[in-house]
């Protein structure tokens, strides 16, 4: 899942996004429900604006957000449930975040997955203020990503660095749609391609075991949590 505004610089403080579901960047565009909403909120020189919207909105995110300033929607979505139809689909998703878990299973596995999405809001291309960590797994700027060539990012999960994990750079514009994967380092950070023009996804997963409480409440074996990121380059 992906924040993917229609523009991604303010006009007559309008933004319209969509909320995507699919991959390699290739998706469908989803609806606003609130059932399937944890979290909606605008963040703009950190100061936190709640947002809201109907169901059924489309696009699924139509927001007058007051601002001139540089900003970013962050969107939770709230627990789902996922059954596997084979093992080999199970290790497949494992193998393609190199995802640290054993292979050895007696059983299908189902899990519950959580979506923490967050988009950049780009006014004024020479404004850049570093983010805080609003959400449990989250992607954040160290430098401007639409002035440099080089955007330098920070991984953080309940607020430790994710350091030595794979993550994936999807990017697309009307030419290309490609991906990279790079490895942060020990203190989380990864330094991103980001010379052309076009849109980004930075994508970052973890798998955890539930102990046998959440167990019987989620009632699956495992829960993985995923952030994105996107912001476009002109």
């Amino acid at each position: 899942m992906w924040i993917e505004p229609e523009k991604s610089n303010l006009n007559q403080n309008l933004i319209k996004a969509h909320i995507k579901v699919g991959q390699n960047f290739i998706g469908e565009n989803y609806p606003f429900l609130n059932s399937e909403t944890e979290e909606f909120f605008y963040i703009s020189d950190q100061k936190k604006t709640e947002l809201t919207q109907r169901d059924g909105d489309y696009p699924a995110i139509n927001q007058n957000l007051q601002s001139q300033d540089n900003g970013k929607i962050y969107y939770v979505s709230k627990p789902e449930k996922l059954i596997y139809e084979t093992k080999e689909k199970f290790f497949d998703f494992i193998d393609e975040y190199e995802l640290p878990h054993s292979k050895k299973l007696n059983k299908i596995p189902t899990e519950t997955y959580i979506r923490y999405c967050k988009t950049l809001i780009q006014n004024k291309r020479e404004e850049f203020k570093s983010d805080k960590q609003y959400l449990k797994f989250e992607i954040i700027n160290l430098n401007n990503p639409i002035k440099y060539n080089e955007s330098i990012i920070k991984v953080l999960f309940d607020s430790h660095d994710f350091k030595n994990r794979k993550i994936k750079v999807f990017f697309k514009n009307e030419n290309t749609n490609s991906v990279k994967d790079y490895i942060t380092n020990s203190s989380g950070e990864a330094k991103i391609d980001t010379s052309q023009k076009g849109l980004y996804l930075i994508s970052a997963v973890e798998l955890k075991n539930l102990n046998y409480i959440k167990k019987t409440y989620y009632n699956t074996d495992y829960i993985s949590y995923w952030a994105s990121f996107t912001f476009r380059k002109y």
